[in-house]
């Protein structure tokens, strides 16, 4: 990766407060950040899209965060 090459984040986070100041700290740092608010979304969005970071919630409804990272 190129030095200005912006990061990809995926922020998985239910709680879309949480959510919210999490996208702000990484859009403030210029990271090109995507964001889903549950797990199974997130599975979606990585058949299509590659991100160098994947930042997840570890208790969510339906999937929890553990189980998204081991599928990943």
């Amino acid at each position: 990766m190129c030095p200005d090459t912006p990061i990809r984040v995926l922020v998985v986070e239910d709680d879309a407060d949480l959510r919210k100041l999490i996208l702000s700290g990484l859009r403030t740092r210029d990271h090109t950040v995507f964001e889903c608010d549950r797990a199974e979304a997130a599975l979606e969005v990585l058949e299509c899209e590659e991100f160098d970071i994947l930042v997840t919630d570890l208790r969510m409804p339906g999937m929890t965060g553990l189980e998204l990272i081991k599928r990943v």
